[in-house]
């Protein structure tokens, strides 16, 4: 409900109250002048603000507390009461003001500062507290970074053959161009070899007839006959052509008589050359090889035979190895069948103590 008083923008107290003789005032009604009892008064607000401006009347003892409270500069919200704790606070109020007083400790210096921030860290960061710097430990492993580079570089010697990528079956990690370039991964197929085609570049090689890879890598000549195979067997050197399969061969020589000839393949022979002694000889002082696997037709089957005089040691210009061409008797065509053996008998090798027969096909 409205007050009766509620528009009232001045409130005045009259002077009359307080006055020890009343006084007059004159006003106009309309057109008349007329005089009454004082009217006289003081605008109370007016009075108060004066007052308060003055230092009569005390403001802050008029509220009974503190304007503002502040924490670090920042305001809190005012409350009643504000108590201070901690060890050795102590408050006083004195003329009115309030003092609250804090026990200082110790200062805390930028060296105590630097330390307690070094332990914050791990392997992983370095701090130098002279400087005072804070840096990236180094990074080591495959990878290694330097302590405060942002620069990696994979290190020598520890990437594994593990770690790197898969390669598919039978290939080999080639750069197979004759410029600088990535590796590839060049198939390698069966029965062929790694090596340098006519361009130069890196290619598999492919074996050509008469030549085969065995499953352990031993290169052969095939039985397709165009690759000279070579074998010792005791004191005889023996060199040949394989047909089928794979040819061993024996040597043997008993009462002067040596029988080349071999088992698990076919062959044809190409040259035989058999070292002997006076020891090695027959009866009559004669030697005799059976050759089994010539070629063809008979006179091809009949080799070219040379006898040979050994020193007996290495030879030099002083004590040579020579070749008897001239000697008497020649040797002697004494058995044969055309395509498959022939049989040569050599007398008188008793003039040679150590002796070389040499046959070519």
């Amino acid at each position: 409900m409205a007050g009766l008083y509620d528009n009232l923008r001045t409130l005045a107290l009259p002077l009359n109250v307080h006055k020890s003789r009343v006084t007059s005032a004159f006003g106009l009604i309309g057109g008349q002048t007329i005089a009454g009892p004082g009217n006289e008064g003081v605008d109370l607000t007016t009075w108060i603000n004066e007052r308060i401006a003055s230092g009569d009347i005390n403001v802050a003892a008029i509220a009974g507390g503190y304007a503002n409270v502040q924490e670090d500069g920042n305001p809190v919200t005012n409350r009643d009461t504000i108590n201070f704790v901690g060890a050795g606070v102590t408050a006083s109020d004195l003329g009115g003001v309030t003092t609250v007083t804090i026990p200082g400790g110790s200062s805390y210096t930028d060296e105590q500062a630097q330390d307690a921030i070094g332990l914050i860290f791990n392997t992983t960061l370095s701090y130098d507290d002279a400087t005072p710097t804070i840096g990236r430990a180094a990074i080591t492993g495959d990878v290694g970074v330097p302590a405060g580079s942002n620069v990696s570089t994979i290190v020598n010697d520890v990437v594994t053959n593990a770690k790197l990528a898969n390669m598919a079956g039978n290939t080999v990690k080639v750069n197979n161009t004759a410029s600088p370039g990535d590796p590839v991964d060049l198939v390698l197929p069966a029965s062929t070899m790694l090596g340098r085609g006519s361009a130069g570049n890196i290619v598999p090689v492919t074996i050509g007839s008469g030549l085969s890879i065995s499953a352990g890598g031993e290169l052969t000549a095939s039985a397709s006959g165009s690759g000279i195979s070579e074998v010792e067997v005791g004191t005889t050197l023996i060199r040949y052509v394989i047909l089928t399969g794979t040819p061993v061969f024996s040597a043997n020589i008993s009462s002067g008589v040596q029988t080349i000839t071999a088992s698990g393949g076919t062959y044809k022979l190409v040259s035989v050359a058999t070292t002997g002694a006076t020891a090695n000889l027959a009866g009559d002082n004669s030697f005799t090889i059976v050759y089994n696997g010539v070629p063809g037709t008979t006179l091809i089957a009949y080799p070219d035979v040379s006898k040979w005089n050994l020193s007996g040691s290495a030879p030099s210009s002083g004590v040579p190895d020579i070749q008897m061409i001239t000697t008497s008797p020649q040797h002697q065509v004494i058995g044969a069948v055309p395509g498959t053996s022939v049989t040569i008998k050599l007398p008188g090798m008793n003039i040679y103590t150590n002796w070389c027969i040499k046959s070519i096909w």
